[in-house]
C-alpha cells in the first residue's frame, strides 16, 4: 500500500520508478541542498531530477543507508525487485507522517492509520496504554498508536522489510555532534544567519507562500529571513488577533515584524471559534485524538490562507527546541566551578525575566543537583496524596495499575539536565513533537494547506547542538545566538522580546462558553470512555473547572471530551 497523497496533492507524490534497476520510490518527499546531494553522487552540474528520483540514486549509490545522506522533510518507501524488499524512512523531525502494519503475512504503511485499517487483515483493536498516555499528557514512546496494531516509524528511524529479514534502525545521532568552537561571537553570529537563511530559503522555492506569523521571536525571524529570498512577489502574512483577550493578542510584534519583511499582513479574528465545537468534527476524525486545543485558531489561519491563493505556509513551530532557550548553562556553571559567574548570570536572568533570584538560584543551581534517592523518597511522598503517580483524576486507578503506570511514572522525571548541551538535546529529541505535527499534517490534508517548518532543518538544527553555552544564553538573554544573529534583520521590539503570549484566556472562554454543551454531555453519558475514566471523578473534575477555571483541569477535561468523541466517531460507543 502507498503512502497517501500529501496536502497538496503534488503529482511529486506519486510513485516514481527506475524499471532498469527494478527501484521504485513512493511518498511525501521534499529534499533540501540537491547541490550537495549531487555532488556526493558524483555529478558536477544540476539535473532535471525530481527529489524522488534523487532518492532513487541515493539508493543506488549507498543502498540502505542511503537516508544518511538525505536533508528534508520525507515519509517514503523505496521497493528493491532484485532483493524483495522495502526500505522505508523517516526524516528527523517527524515532519511527515508514516504508519505500518507488519506481520508474519503482511507489511502496510501509509501516511494515515484508516487506509491500514482498511486492510481485512489488519485488525482494528484499540491500544489502552496510548489511550491512557493521551489522557495523561505522557508522550514517552514515538513508535505505539491509537491502534494496537498499527505502529508509526520513529523521527530519524529507518524500517527494511524483506521477505526474511527486519532491520529497524536509527540514521539520525544528534548526540553524537561535537561542540562547535569558532574563533569569535561574529563567526557564531555568521554561521547561525547561514543556516537560518538555508533553512528558510530552502522551504520558499515554490509558489504561492505565505508565513504564518504570530509576533514571536521564531515566526517573525522566519518572515524577515525570507523577504530576501522570495522570488515569488509580495509575502503574505497571516496572524490571529484577540480583541476580547489583550494578555493573549500580539498584533504589536506582528505587525512590526510584517512591516520589517514588507509583507501584506493578514490579521483574523478567531475569538468566536472554538476548540470543540466550531470546526466540525476535526479533533476527532484524526488519526489520533487531538493534542492541540488550538486547532480553531489554525483553521482560521489557514482558511485565511487559502482565501488568499496561498497554499503553503512557513511557521516558526520548532524554535524553542532547536534554537534553545539555554538556561541550563546556568546548572553547567554551578556544576564547573564558577559559582561567581553563575551569580551573575542568574541576577542577569532574574531581572530580564523579572522572577525573584531566589527562584532562579534553586531552580538552576541547587535542584539538578539532588541526591537522586531524595527526589525518589520526595515522589513517593507526593504519590501516597495524589494517587497512582500522580496522574489526573479522571483515569480509574485499577486502568494504571493493569497497565503498569505506577512504578513507571515514579521514575520520571528524574531531575533537570546538567548541561545546556543534554537540556538541548532533550527538547530536540522530544517526543511529543512528532504527534503535534501529525496532529498539524492531518489539519493541512484537510484545509489544503502545507505547513513547512524553516526550524526542523536538519542542517540548522545540527549547528544549534554543536553551540557552547555562553551562545545559548548570555546576560540573562535566552537564545543568545539567535538575537545576536538577527540584528538589523528583525524589528527591536520582537528581538527584544523575553515571553510570549498565553492563549488560555481565549481557550478557556471558548471551552466554558460555546463548547460547555459539549462537555456536559460528555460528563452526563461518558458512553465507552468510562472503560478508562471514572464517571465520578469526571464529574468532580468538571465541576472544580466551572468554579475555579485553572487550566490544568480545563485543558484535562478538554482532552476527555476529546477521546470520547473520537471513540464515538470511530465506533466505540
Amino acid at each position: 500500500m502507498s503512502l497517501a497523497q500529501s496536502s497538496t496533492g503534488s503529482a511529486a507524490t506519486l510513485p516514481t520508478t527506475d524499471p532498469t534497476a527494478l527501484l521504485t520510490v513512493v511518498g511525501d518527499i521534499r529534499l533540501d541542498d540537491r547541490t550537495g546531494l549531487l555532488a556526493s553522487l558524483g555529478r558536477e552540474r544540476p539535473l532535471e531530477v525530481s527529489d524522488h528520483g534523487l532518492v532513487l540514486a541515493a539508493y543506488r549509490r549507498w543502498g540502505d543507508r542511503c537516508v544518511e545522506h538525505l536533508v528534508g522533510d520525507f515519509a517514503f518507501a523505496l521497493w528493491d525487485g532484485r532483493r524483495h524488499q522495502f526500505t522505508c524512512a523517516r526524516d528527523p523531525f517527524g515532519t511527515k507522517p508514516f504508519y505500518y502494519h507488519l506481520s508474519s503475512a503482511t507489511f502496510a504503511f501509509a501516511s494515515d492509520p484508516e487506509a491500514v485499517l482498511r486492510l481485512p487483515s489488519v485488525p482494528r483493536r484499540l491500544n489502552p496504554v496510548a489511550l491512557v498516555d493521551y489522557l495523561t499528557t505522557r508522550y514517552e514512546d514515538t513508535e505505539v498508536t491509537a491502534w494496537l496494531d498499527v505502529l508509526r516509524l520513529s523521527p530519524g528511524s529507518s524500517i527494511v522489510v524483506g521477505c526474511d529479514r527486519v532491520r529497524r534502525q536509527r540514521f539520525w545521532h544528534p548526540e553524537s555532534i561535537s561542540e562547535l568552537r569558532l574563533g569569535s561571537d561574529a563567526d557564531y553570529e555568521e554561521a547561525f544567519r547561514v543556516a537560518l537563511s538555508d533553512a528558510v530559503g530552502a522551504r520558499l522555492e515554490t509558489s504561492g507562500v505565505g508565513v504564518s506569523l504570530s509576533g514571536g521571536l521564531d515566526s517573525s525571524s522566519v518572515a524577515c529571513v525570507a523577504r530576501p529570498l522570495y522570488r515569488g512577489g509580495r509575502l503574505t502574512t497571516f496572524s490571529a488577533v484577540f480583541d476580547l483577550d489583550p494578555g493573549s493578542d500580539e498584533r504589536e510584534y506582528a505587525a512590526a515584524a510584517a512591516a520589517q519583511a514588507g509583507a501584506e499582513a493578514r490579521y483574523v479574528r478567531p475569538e468566536d471559534t472554538t476548540s470543540l465545537a466550531e470546526w466540525a468534527a476535526a479533533p476527532w476524525t484524526g488519526p489520533a485524538p487531538s493534542c492541540s486545543p488550538q486547532v480553531a485558531i489554525t483553521r482560521s489561519v489557514t482558511g485565511s490562507a487559502i482565501e488568499h491563493g496561498v497554499s503553503v505556509l512557513l511557521t516558526g513551530v520548532g524554535g524553542d527546541s532547536v534554537v534553545s532557550h539555554g538556561a541550563a548553562y546556568l546548572t553547567e556553571l554551578a556544576g564547573s566551578g564558577h559559582p561567581g559567574k553563575f551569580l551573575i548570570e542568574a541576577r542577569a536572568l532574574a531581572r530580564r525575566h523579572r522572577r525573584p533570584l531566589g527562584h532562579v538560584v534553586q531552580k538552576y543551581g541547587l535542584r539538578p543537583f539532588v541526591p537522586e534517592a531524595v527526589i525518589r523518597a520526595r515522589r513517593a511522598r507526593g504519590h501516597l496524596e495524589l494517587g497512582i503517580a500522580g496522574v489526573p483524576a479522571p483515569v480509574r486507578p485499577e486502568v494504571l495499575r493493569t497497565l503498569g503506570f505506577g512504578a513507571a511514572a515514579r521514575e520520571l522525571p528524574r531531575r533537570l539536565p546538567r548541561t545546556a548541551r543534554l537540556d538541548h538535546l532533550a527538547d530536540l529529541t522530544s517526543c511529543f513533537s512528532p504527534y503535534a505535527l501529525e496532529d498539524a499534517f492531518h489539519t493541512d490534508v484537510v484545509t489544503g494547506v502545507e505547513r513547512r517548518y524553516p526550524f526542523f532543518d536538519r542542517r540548522l538544527a545540527e549547528l544549534c547542538l554543536s553551540l557552547p553555552g555562553d551562545q545559548k544564553l548570555r546576560d540573562g538573554w535566552s537564545r543568545s545566538i539567535m538575537r545576536r544573529a538577527l540584528v538589523g534583520v528583525l524589528p527591536e521590539v520582537v528581538r527584544q522580546r523575553v515571553g510570549k503570549s498565553d492563549l488560555t484566556d481565549p481557550f478557556l472562554r471558548g471551552l466554558l462558553g460555546p463548547d460547555r454543551p459539549i462537555l456536559e454531555a460528555v460528563v452526563a453519558s461518558p458512553g465507552s470512555i468510562t472503560e478508562w475514566v471514572d464517571p465520578v471523578a469526571l464529574t468532580r473534575l468538571w465541576q472544580r473547572c466551572l468554579a475555579e477555571r485553572k487550566p490544568a483541569d480545563c485543558f484535562t477535561m478538554w482532552r476527555v471530551a476529546v477521546l470520547s468523541r473520537w471513540l464515538d466517531y470511530h465506533g466505540f460507543t
